[in-house]
């Protein structure tokens, strides 16, 4: 006859009832300047999503600030990199406001692994000390046929999406791919 096998339960310690009461809410200052720091990293060095749910960073994060309390993903890519995304691209729109042209290059590639086919678009520049300045603008998903008239409406889109009007266009150039 075989013995059910009982799962036996770890009563939680004092100290981690205390630290739990102490960790810092989201309306902590210091919790809004590491969520904000978090997400700038994240951005800044190119890192997943999933960074924030490594046991490095984790073990690292609980060191440096034991009460912190470390979201998921999920809360960074719906929470913080929007409020992150909001605040440059006001910056980058206000930034090609200043300028009478602006030259663009755009690319159309299909990515194999997702089965999507997108089209980038970045604006390109001089500044009054001559040099050149660059912003990748958007990359947005192509789902009709590539015809002449279908790109044309999807860059016109993306100029107004960034309220770039049509009249500061000086030159578009495509890539160097099939034609």
């Amino acid at each position: 006859m075989a013995l059910a096998k009982f799962e036996t339960k770890k009563q939680i310690t004092m100290e981690k009832v205390i630290d739990r009461n102490l960790q810092w809410d989201n309306s902590h200052a210091k919790s809004i300047q590491l969520y904000k720091l978090i997400g700038e990293m994240i951005t800044l060095d190119d890192l997943p999503f999933s960074h924030v749910e490594d046991i490095g960073f984790i073990m690292f994060v609980h060191k440096l600030a034991p009460l912190y309390n470390l979201k998921t993903r999920k809360y960074y890519s719906e929470k913080i990199m929007p409020d992150i995304y909001e605040s440059v691209s006001n910056k980058v729109c206000d930034f090609l406001s200043d300028y009478i042209k602006l030259s663009f290059t755009t690319d159309i590639w299909t990515n194999d692994s997702a089965k999507v086919c997108l089209m980038s678009l970045t604006a390109h520049c001089i500044d009054v000390n001559f040099k050149r300045k660059k912003f990748v603008l958007c990359a947005t998903e192509l789902d009709e046929r590539h015809t002449g008239e279908f790109i044309n409406e999807m860059f016109i889109g993306m100029l107004e999406r960034w309220s770039i009007p049509f009249g500061k266009v000086h030159v578009v150039l495509p890539d160097a791919g099939a034609t």
